[in-house]
């Protein structure tokens, strides 16, 4: 069963999409919502777990190093995705038997995005509602709604 576990959006995020002029702040996921993340969706070692809108990986982190699942990340930033991949490929360095890491640089809208919906066993949104719904025909043609 794939799950999704939606993130409560902090009123920090909306003050900060009100005031930077890019329509999609960065505002990274609390520690909290990590772990409530990991401790409802029982993720696994057998998992794939799949964050659109990764930023700096820190849900694939914690993902990756207590629960040695797959991840995947998806950021449309080129230099968070840079970030994102070498925190994780440092992990998994030092994890034996650690699936490799994949982070890509796209949007959350793109096409390419399906095949990696489709192989993910959870998938992790932290955003705000106006990219959630942008994403909803991605969404759609993966089959998982």
């Amino acid at each position: 069963m794939q799950s999704v576990v939606r993130g409560f959006l902090a009123r920090r995020m909306y003050k900060a999409a009100r005031t930077q002029r890019t329509d999609s702040p960065w505002v990274g996921t609390p520690d909290a919502a990590i772990s409530a993340f990991l401790e409802s969706t029982g993720i696994c070692e057998k998992d794939v777990v799949l964050d659109i809108g990764c930023g700096d990986g820190r849900v694939l982190l914690a993902a990756l190093r207590e629960r040695k699942a797959r991840v995947i990340g998806v950021e449309r930033e080129e230099e968070r995705t840079a970030e994102a991949r070498r925190i994780l490929l440092s992990a998994a360095a030092s994890l034996p038997d650690c699936p490799a890491p994949e982070v890509y640089c796209m949007d959350g809208t793109s096409e390419a995005v399906v095949p990696l919906l489709r192989a993910a066993t959870c998938v992790f949104l932290f955003m705000l509602p106006r990219h959630l719904e942008r994403i909803a025909p991605v969404r759609e043609d993966a089959c998982w709604i």
